[in-house]
């Protein structure tokens, strides 16, 4: 991995050192992943991470959000954008425990579809746990979710999920949302074009 000179810049910023590796900045910063509540700005913080791209960030960020309390860590929402940010950026899917999928998908159903919940369908349509299935179908067909929570329930099942595929898609074609059904539509070409190959 290397850092090009602008991100270290920033890096270095965090890491409080003038001049160090790519190896010893991105260990300063998950160590500082660990410890959000001394971080000043973790909006830009999070935007770091995702700017570097490095999937060593992934396993302190979940701990970190596992750890976290909706609505009152003023961090979880950022951390939240940078796990999901890195975890989309990846080939494959990442491999999650049940705990962590279960509590997802509590926060993804039953955060009265705001922002935490948008993540969360986020974060569970990109890790590999077959508890994740339950939640995406549930999000997906659940219209008093925000639209782009129920489109990244979407992908999670197209992706991750492809016997359940068509049925969800079928389900959705007559959804109230021009945004779902329009996904959905995008979904269905995607399946078509792959199940040719």
């Amino acid at each position: 991995m290397r850092i090009d000179e602008e991100t270290r810049a920033l890096a270095l910023e965090y890491v409080g050192r003038k001049s160090s590796s790519d190896q010893e900045i991105l260990a300063e910063l998950i160590s500082i992943i660990s410890r959000p509540e001394q971080i000043s700005n973790t909006n830009r913080f999070a935007s770091l991470l995702v700017e570097i791209t490095d999937d060593r960030f992934i396993p302190m960020l979940i701990e970190k959000v596992v750890d976290g309390t909706r609505g009152e860590d003023f961090w979880l929402s950022d951390y939240m954008y940078a796990l999901g940010m890195l975890l989309y950026d990846r080939d494959e899917c990442y491999p999650v425990d049940d705990v962590f999928v279960r509590l997802m998908g509590d926060w993804l159903l039953n955060g009265k579809g705001g922002e935490i919940s948008w993540k969360a369908g986020g974060i569970l349509s990109e890790v590999e746990a077959p508890a994740a299935r339950e939640y995406l179908l549930k999000g997906a067909a659940d219209t008093s979710l925000f639209h782009l929570t129920r489109i990244s329930c979407v992908r999670g099942v197209v992706n991750n999920f492809r016997d359940d595929a068509w049925a969800l898609l079928e389900s959705l074609d007559g959804d109230e949302d021009d945004y779902v059904r329009e996904a959905c539509r995008s979904a269905s070409s995607f399946l078509k074009e792959h199940r040719k190959k």
